[in-house]
């Protein structure tokens, strides 16, 4: 049952139905109540979240008896012990990470990304917000790439930028959004140097994006005249959805909240808002997230108490003012600070060079031996051709074939989902007298 923000303020009924679920435990599969409560309160909470069911559908005969058949099978399908008893012991608790509490040994840790949209007209200061927020990520990164035209890769922010980058040891490319062309990655696991040989522009862009084993920080500057479906906007999509794969954050400086994708909104982190946009009143429904709940305070704050920046933390707008630095050395230490540590400390980068070098080794092997076996046998990829015919009938790949007559009715197509391979077994041959049609696809 769905509660409105509306329909709680309005009927009474229903902030009580609401107010009796908060605290109940109750199994979103079955939509069980888990606590000992008393019969009446159970009996009460079922009735309401249980949907009514219509089984007054007329069937015909045939289809009653195959529903008959359905049934009677339903009792082998239970578990093998009752899901509420299972739980019974059990309580939930808020911000549980459940069965991931414990550590199983398995698979690798994802990496949390942050993914910061900044929202302000023209000279609000956006750039300067974001040299100083990249300063206060908890994530780690060696690279940070400027994504923007050329006209603001020369303005004083991003030059900033740059030195800041330099000075902390810090990888930094500009990659010139100008040239509204497809945007690619380079070779993966190539050095820094390399890649700046290879792929460094005139003008001091680079033609391609850096493939980083570590993690870094893209920054999107300046993209209003460009349109919703150039490319520069889908490598933001495609950040924003599998970004934390290639360990990247970013920030998208921006002066618009109505032409930024759905993709986009739905992943960001955090939003960052200059305070003359606050009170529009069709800004939280494009950003597609409810009104703030102090939002009337900060509409009526006075100017001098105003921020220039306020961000969204859950359902509050808190203000945002940028640390004061007492030099730049403090600040160079600072942005050091966010080195992983395989770059800085000498023995460890040397085990974290030996563990990419074994990597690359193993990877490149795989390589070969997939190309030895499409070499030594061109139809490994396509085990249907291996069989011309089954049992005197003829076969073809990536066709369908029809087959009437004789039909083996103990052989079976059998297809090893691991290895690919197709399996005919073939036991005894019986006569049918139906039709059959069988399809011989390649597996995917």
């Amino acid at each position: 049952m769905e509660f409105s923000k509306k329909s709680l303020d309005k009927k009474p009924s229903e902030k009580l139905i609401y107010s009796i679920c908060k605290h109940m435990n109750i199994n979103p599969f079955t939509k069980k109540v888990n606590n000992k409560v008393s019969k009446t309160t159970n009996q009460f909470i079922n009735k309401i979240i249980e949907p009514d069911k219509n089984r007054t559908k007329k069937i015909v005969e045939s289809q009653k008896n195959i529903e008959d058949i359905k049934r009677s099978l339903e009792k082998y399908d239970v578990p093998n012990v009752d899901v509420e008893t299972l739980l019974s012991d059990l309580n939930r608790i808020k911000d549980c990470k459940g069965v991931m509490e414990f550590d199983f040994g398995a698979g690798l840790n994802t990496y949390q990304n942050e993914q910061v949209l900044i929202l302000g007209p023209s000279k609000s200061g956006k750039s300067y917000l974001i040299v100083s927020l990249l300063l206060e990520l908890k994530q780690s990164f060696n690279h940070v790439c400027l994504l923007t035209g050329k006209e603001s890769y020369n303005n004083i922010a991003a030059q900033t930028l740059k030195i800041m980058c330099e000075k902390a040891g810090m990888l930094f490319s500009w990659y010139n959004t100008d040239k509204d062309s497809i945007i690619e990655y380079c070779e993966d696991n190539m050095s820094f140097d390399d890649y700046i040989k290879k792929y460094k522009n005139e003008d001091g862009s680079v033609s391609k994006l850096y493939s980083n084993n570590f993690p870094s920080v893209y920054v999107f500057e300046d993209l209003y005249t460009k349109a919703p479906d150039s490319h520069i906007f889908k490598l933001i999509e495609d950040c924003s959805i599998k970004g934390r794969h290639k360990k990247i954050s970013f920030f998208i400086n921006y002066q618009s909240y109505t032409r930024l994708s759905s993709k986009i909104l739905d992943n960001i982190t955090k939003i960052f808002i200059y305070r003359d946009f606050i009170p529009r009143q069709d800004l939280f429904n494009k950003l597609r997230i409810p009104e703030p709940s102090n939002l009337n305070e900060i509409i009526h704050e006075s100017e001098e108490e105003k921020s220039r920046f306020y961000y969204l933390d859950d359902d509050m707008l808190l203000p945002f003012n940028n640390y004061s630095y007492t030099s730049k050395n403090q600040i160079i230490n600072k942005l050091k600070s966010k080195l992983p540590v395989g770059c800085i400390d000498k023995k460890k980068k040397k085990i974290y060079d030996e563990k990419i070098k074994l990597l690359k080794q193993l990877e490149q092997e795989e390589q070969d031996k997939i190309a030895q076996t499409k070499k030594t046998d061109p139809n490994s990829n396509d085990p249907l051709k291996e069989k011309e015919s089954v049992n005197g009938i003829p076969t073809e790949a990536k066709q369908q074939k029809q087959l009437v007559g004789k039909v083996v009715s103990n052989d079976s197509l059998k297809i090893n989902p691991t290895s690919k391979n197709v399996k005919f077994e073939n036991n005894k041959i019986n006569t049918r007298l139906s039709r059959f049609t069988y399809n011989f696809i390649n597996p995917p």
